[in-house]
């Protein structure tokens, strides 16, 4: 066997089984991140269930795939350098802390469990330290090797397989494929939360013919909302409908309207103005509620039922006829317009003459 043969069948060996670490980290490490930003942003309301499976498909998975694609390395680290010595070594006080009174009396010591503190802190860190680099130090390796094993391929001669380039490809499609696709689900997600909606998302109720608005275009500030929408009367606003909506200056609402659900426009911080119709029956706990900026409310002299908050899993309740107001009981006012500071006299009358008791 040649020199070169031998050289190249060690280098191709050794490539071989960093590559087995690299790819399978890397691969575990870009498809976590691909799921967990595929599911973000998923609805307004994020159960428990979900946040912690976003953050162990985001954080705590990719931080395994760090450590699979550098076990070589953390097992070298570990267990065959001075360091691996510092970390796995037993813990002693360098030091004790010592207590004296004005004669320069012993009174107390701590035995040294400070110093023993602050190397178990020391040994965590340079754990932490071992562990993120260990991947960097993979990588870099799997890089050298595979352009020296390339340089040696075309002179010696093995049968071996893999081959060194089909090694050195897996790798690069491993890195790179899963890389595209995380960079365009990441594209198309921010695309899709940053985008207005082209028309109104609509939904039809069970109980009377009508359209509730779920979701509204708001390309501009001063938004009216149509009377009709596609041959069919506007009857009612979803609850979170226009929720958080910093675009919104004004909204004028049209006769034919009954019912606007809870936290239908809740914190659009930037709302001034609102017309509500005198068929307005039924308004939601908070709909309005953390408007700063909303001065100006019209609203006629008919009387309005202020539905009140009542907890409970999310979902729908069917409440008379307005079953689109979701988690919410008829009952006391449920501050649909709390935290409006500035709120003029006039429409801060007007909305108690239509039977509103809360806080402004």
């Amino acid at each position: 066997m040649s020199d070169y043969t031998a050289e190249f069948n060690g280098v191709r060996a050794t490539l071989r089984k960093l590559s087995f670490y690299y790819c399978l980290g890397t691969l575990v490490m870009w498809i976590s991140g691909s799921i967990a930003i595929f599911f973000a942003g998923g609805g307004n309301e994020t159960s428990n269930t979900q946040a912690v499976s976003y953050f162990a498909f985001l954080f705590i998975i990719p931080f395994i795939g760090i450590g699979i694609q550098g076990w070589p390395i953390i097992k070298t680290f570990l267990f065959g350098s001075g360091i691996g010595d510092a970390i796995t070594g037993p813990l002693k006080a360098d030091y004790t802390v010592v207590t004296v009174d004005g004669a320069g009396n012993r009174i107390s010591s701590d035995g040294g469990a400070q110093s023993i503190m602050e190397n178990f802190l020391g040994k965590i860190a340079l754990l932490f330290f071992v562990y993120f680099i260990s991947g960097i130090v993979l990588t870099i390796q799997v890089l050298f090797l595979s352009v020296k094993g390339l340089q040696l391929n075309s002179k010696a001669k093995s049968n071996f397989k893999p081959s060194v380039p089909t090694i050195v490809l897996r790798n690069v499609a491993v890195t790179l494929i899963p890389m595209f696709i995380f960079m365009g689900i990441l594209v198309v997600k921010s695309v899709a939360l940053n985008m207005p909606a082209t028309s109104a998302v609509t939904e039809l109720t069970i109980e009377k013919d009508g359209v509730i608005i779920v979701k509204y275009p708001t390309k501009e500030g001063v938004i009216t909302i149509p009377a009709e929408i596609d041959g069919l009367p506007v009857v009612g606003i979803r609850s979170n409908a226009f929720q958080s909506d910093k675009q919104i200056t004004s909204i004028t609402i049209p006769e034919g309207v009954t019912d606007i659900g809870g936290t239908a426009f809740y914190k659009c911080s930037n709302l001034r103005s609102v017309t509500l119709p005198r068929s307005l029956e039924r308004l939601g706990s908070l709909a309005f509620s953390d408007c700063e900026n909303l001065t100006e409310v019209k609203i006629s002299g008919s009387k309005i039922e202020y539905i009140r908050y009542t907890p409970g899993p999310r979902g729908m309740k069917q409440i008379s006829t307005n079953f689109f107001i979701e988690d919410y009981e008829q009952g006391e006012h449920g501050g649909s317009f709390t935290k409006c500071p500035n709120l003029s006299e006039t429409s801060q009358q007007a909305i108690r003459n239509s039977g509103y008791t809360g806080k402004f």
